[in-house]
C-alpha cells in the first residue's frame, strides 16, 4: 500500500509510538545528566550508594531526634511505627553521651554496612520553645546524645533506601547503552514525529487535504487553551506538593504526558493548516487585523473622496476667486494672532515666527507664479510668431498655469495637424488629378488612336481588329469611370447599403465557385477553409460581393503562377474573420497603408491592368457595413482580414 501511513490506524500507532519515544528520549536525556552530575563515570557504584544513603539518612536524622528528644506532643506510637525495622531499612540506636540507650530498632553492633554517626544538643527556652542542634560525625563537648545509623543492605523492606538501590544498579547497568539508547528513541521520536505531520489531513485514497474537527478553530485560540490547559495541570502539580514526593512525581508524570500528547495534536492541526495554505488566514488575530485594515481603508477611502471633492471644487474656482480666497484665508489668521499677541505676550514671538515663516513662502509663490507666467507667455508669443513645434514645458507647474499651458500646446497640436491635414489634402488632391489624367488619357489616347485607324483603314478584317480594341479600351473608361463615382459616394457617405443577415460560409462558398475557373486559368490553386456552423453578420450581400470580387481580381491578377490563394473564415471572439492569402508575383516594396491609398498599386511600373482603386473601395464599402479591413505585407506574402461584428 502507497500511503499505509494515512490511514487511520497508522495514525493512531504513529502517535502512540512518538509519545512514548518522546518520553524515552526525555527520560533518557535526564539519565544521562544525572549520571554526570553523581560523578557515574568517576566514581565506584558503592562510593554513590554511600553519598545517596547518607543524603537520604541526612533528610530523616532530624526528623528522629525531634519526635524522641523534643517531646512536642509526638506520640511514641506512630514513631515506632515510621521507624520499625519492619517498616524501614534503617537500622539505629540513639544513646546519651554517658552511654545510656534512649532508642534501638535492631541496631547489629557488628554490621557490615557504613555507619553513620550524628550528636545532638536540645536547647530549651523559656517560652516552652525547643531547638535541636545536631553535628554529624564530630563531637561536641556540650553534646548530650549520640545517633548511630547505618542502612541495612539486606533490605528485607522497599522504601526509598531500597529504591535508590535498584536505581543506581539500572544506572550502573546502562551507564553506556543510554547514549544509544537516547540516540535511537530521538531518531524513531523524529521519525514518527514526521509521518505523522505528512499524514495529518491526507487519507489513502486521495491527495486532498481533509479538515479535522478542531481545523475549523483559529490556530492562535488553540495554541492559547493548550498553553492555559498546561499552565493549569503545572499549578495543580504545585498544589499536592506538600502532600508527599509520591503523589507529585506521579501527576508531574501524568500530566506531561496529557501535554505531550495535547502539543502533539496541536503540531498535526498546523501541519493540516499549513497544507491548506490557511495558517495564517484562520487565525483570530488575522480576522481582527483584517477587520480593523477594512475600517481603516473604509476611512482612507472617505477621506481621500472627501479631499478629492474638496481639490476638485477648489480647480474648478476661477484663478481670481482663488486669489481672493487666499489673501482672505490670510487675512483672517493675521487678526487672529494679533488679536492673541495682544493679550498673550509670548503669542507675540509665535506671529513673529509664523510671519517670517509665510513670508518667505509667499515669496517663493510669487516667485514661482512670476516664472510659470514667463513660461506661458514664452509660450503665446511663439505660437502667435507662427512657431507650432513650440512646447511649453508643463511638468513644473501647477493648478490653473498647467492647464493654461496645456490649452496653449493643444492650440499648437491643433494648428500642426490642420497644416498636416491640409498639405496632405493638397498633395492628394495634386495626385488624384495626375493619376487620373494619367488613367483616363491612356484609354482616351487609344480610343482616338484607332478611331482614326478606322477612319483611314479599308481592310475590314482590320477593322474588325481595331473596333474591338476601341471596344475594351471604352469599357476600361467606363469602369473607371464608374470606380470613380462609387469611391467618391463611398467616402462621403451617400452610398445607399441595406444590412440585412447574411451567413458569411455561403457567401464564400459563392466567392470560390465564381473565381474557382479564374484561378484555374491563372495557374492558381484556390483553398478554401471555413467552418461546418453558419457564421451570421448583417451586411449588404451586394456590396460584401463587390469587396470579394476586388480582393479575388487582385489575386488573380497579381498572384506568383503556380502558388495558391487561400480564403479562410474563422470566428475570433465576437467577429467573423475574412482572410485573403496569396503570394505576390512581384517584390512589395511598399507599406499596408500605401497600398490602401487610391490609384497606388502593387505593380510601380503601372504596367498591369487596373487602376489602383480596387482596395480603397474594398475598405470603404467594409466600413459602410461597419466592418474593418486589415492588410499585412510580410515579404511577398499579402494578406487581407475583414471583420465583421457576429450576431
Amino acid at each position: 500500500m502507497k500511503h499505509w501511513y494515512r490511514t487511520l490506524t497508522a495514525k493512531i500507532i504513529c502517535f502512540i509510538l512518538c509519545i512514548l519515544s518522546l518520553i524515552m528520549t526525555v527520560a533518557s536525556a535526564f539519565g544521562i545528566i544525572v549520571l554526570i552530575s553523581t560523578d557515574v563515570y568517576t566514581c565506584t557504584q558503592q562510593d554513590i550508594t554511600n553519598d545517596v544513603n547518607y543524603e537520604l539518612i541526612y533528610n530523616r536524622v532530624y526528623d528522629i531526634f525531634y519526635r524522641l528528644l523534643a517531646n512536642d506532643g509526638y506520640s511514641p506510637v506512630y514513631f515506632n511505627q515510621d521507624y520499625s525495622s519492619d517498616n524501614t531499612n534503617l537500622r539505629f540506636r540513639i544513646k546519651t553521651i554517658d552511654g545510656e540507650a534512649v532508642y534501638d530498632n535492631g541496631y547489629e553492633e557488628k554490621s557490615e554496612n557504613r555507619v553513620y554517626v550524628f550528636y545532638c544538643n536540645v536547647n530549651k527556652y523559656d517560652n516552652g520553645e525547643t531547638d535541636l542542634d545536631i553535628i554529624p560525625g564530630h563531637r561536641m563537648e556540650s553534646c548530650e546524645y549520640q545517633l548511630e545509623i547505618y542502612v541495612d543492605g539486606g533490605f528485607s523492606v522497599y522504601d526509598r533506601f531500597a529504591f535508590a538501590d535498584d536505581v543506581i544498579n539500572i544506572g550502573y547497568a546502562l551507564r553506556y547503552w543510554i547514549y544509544a539508547i537516547t540516540f535511537i528513541s530521538f531518531i524513531l521520536c523524529v521519525t514518527f514525529f514526521i509521518l505523522l505531520m505528512c499524514a495529518s489531513g491526507r487519507r489513502p485514497a486521495s491527495d486532498k487535504v481533509h479538515t479535522g474537527m478542531m481545523t475549523f478553530v483559529p490556530i492562535d485560540i488553540l495554541i492559547t487553551m493548550s498553553a492555559f490547559i498546561a499552565l493549569f495541570g503545572f499549578h495543580l502539580i504545585f498544589d499536592v506538593f506538600y502532600t508527599g514526593e509520591a503523589a507529585m512525581v506521579a501527576m508531574a508524570i501524568v500530566w506531561s504526558v496529557v501535554c505531550v500528547n495535547m502539543v502533539l495534536g496541536l503540531c498535526m492541526s498546523i501541519a493540516c493548516r499549513i497544507k491548506q495554505r490557511t495558517i495564517f488566514s484562520d487565525t483570530f488575530i488575522w480576522w481582527i487585523l483584517k477587520f480593523i485594515y477594512g475600517i481603516l481603508k473604509a476611512v482612507g477611502l472617505g477621506t481621500g473622496k472627501l479631499f478629492k471633492a474638496v481639490f476638485r471644487l477648489i480647480r474648478r474656482i476661477p484663478l481670481v476667486w482663488k486669489t481672493a480666497l487666499a489673501v482672505a484665508v490670510n487675512f483672517f489668521i493675521d487678526m487672529l494672532l494679533i488679536f492673541l499677541a495682544l493679550d498673550w505676550y509670548w503669542y507675540a514671538e509665535m506671529y513673529m515666527i509664523f510671519f517670517a515663516i509665510k513670508s518667505i513662502v509667499i515669496g517663493a509663490g510669487v516667485i514661482y507664479i512670476a516664472l510659470s507666467m514667463r513660461a506661458l507667455q514664452k509660450g503665446g508669443e511663439a505660437i502667435a510668431k507662427g512657431d507650432v513645434s513650440y512646447r511649453v514645458d508643463t511638468s513644473r507647474m501647477l493648478w490653473d498655469f498647467k492647464r493654461h499651458g496645456e490649452n496653449l500646446n493643444s492650440i499648437s497640436d491643433g494648428v500642426s495637424l490642420a497644416l498636416e491635414q491640409r498639405l496632405t489634402s493638397e498633395r492628394t488632391k495634386t495626385e488624384l488629378i495626375t493619376n487620373v489624367s494619367h488613367d483616363i488619357k491612356t484609354p482616351l489616347t487609344s480610343i482616338i488612336n484607332y478611331s482614326n485607324l478606322i477612319s483611314r483603314e479599308r481592310d475590314t478584317a482590320k477593322c474588325k481588329e481595331y473596333s474591338a480594341v476601341l471596344v475594351r479600351k471604352s469599357e476600361h473608361l467606363k469602369r473607371l469611370l464608374d470606380d470613380l463615382v462609387e469611391i467618391s459616394k463611398a467616402t462621403t457617405g451617400n452610398l445607399e447599403v441595406s444590412l440585412t443577415p447574411c451567413d458569411g460560409t455561403v457567401l464564400l462558398g459563392q466567392v470560390a465557385g465564381e473565381f474557382e475557373e479564374r484561378c484555374r486559368n491563372a495557374e492558381l490553386e484556390l483553398i478554401t477553409s471555413m467552418p461546418d456552423s453558419p457564421v451570421r453578420i448583417m451586411a449588404d450581400s451586394r456590396r460584401i460581393w463587390r469587396v470579394f470580387e476586388n480582393l479575388m481580381t487582385n489575386a488573380c491578377k497579381y498572384s506568383l503562377t503556380g502558388s495558391r490563394v487561400y480564403l479562410t473564415l474563422t470566428r475570433e471572439e465576437n467577429e467573423a474573420c475574412f482572410i485573403f492569402r496569396n503570394t505576390s508575383r512581384t517584390a512589395l516594396n511598399i507599406s499596408a497603408d500605401e497600398l490602401m491609398e487610391r490609384f497606388v498599386r502593387g505593380d510601380s511600373s503601372r504596367s498591369t491592368e487596373g487602376n489602383g482603386l480596387g482596395l480603397s473601395i474594398a475598405r470603404s464599402l467594409t466600413e459602410l457595413q461597419n466592418g474593418k479591413m486589415d492588410i499585412i505585407i510580410d515579404g511577398d506574402l499579402f494578406k487581407v482580414t475583414l471583420r465583421f461584428p457576429l450576431i
